[in-house]
């Protein structure tokens, strides 16, 4: 009898101390940029991508592809040449890939352009220098 009193008092120290800790605080929201690669022919992908801190109009679509196995392939200096094995070229000698963010096109390289949560990023890929997706070059 003395041993189950001890069993039921070490039972209701445990449950006690148990309540007495801090509830666990919620995970934070991650923050996230939409990600679409857009043809005329519809889009590849429209998705959700999870922002780290410092990405960038680049990192963010090449992590993207990595993580998720999509083919995409850049020059030495960073210009996104293939994606989904449409490369610059592939539709004529004025079409390639281009990106805006927000609806507006960069004014720098994909690579310095650094995201914010929420941004809308959209790699487009065009048939006449940006002209057929609304780029204007007297901008």
């Amino acid at each position: 009898m003395k041993l189950i009193h001890l069993l039921v008092l070490a039972l209701l120290a445990m449950v006690i101390a148990g309540g007495c800790a801090p509830a666990a605080q919620p995970e934070a929201e991650e923050a996230t940029v939409r990600l679409r690669v857009r043809t005329h022919d519809g889009d590849l992908l429209d998705d959700t991508a999870p922002l780290r801190d410092g990405d960038t109009a680049l990192s963010i679509l090449q992590q993207y592809c990595k993580d998720n196995q999509v083919q995409m392939e850049t020059n030495a200096i960073g210009y996104v040449t293939g994606i989904d094995n449409l490369y610059e070229g592939d539709q004529g000698e004025m079409s390639g890939w281009l990106v805006r963010v927000n609806d507006t096109f960069l004014a720098v390289a994909a690579g310095e352009y650094e995201l914010s949560e929420n941004d809308d990023v959209e790699w487009l890929y065009s048939l006449d220098w940006g002209m057929d997706w609304g780029m204007d070059w007297g901008e």
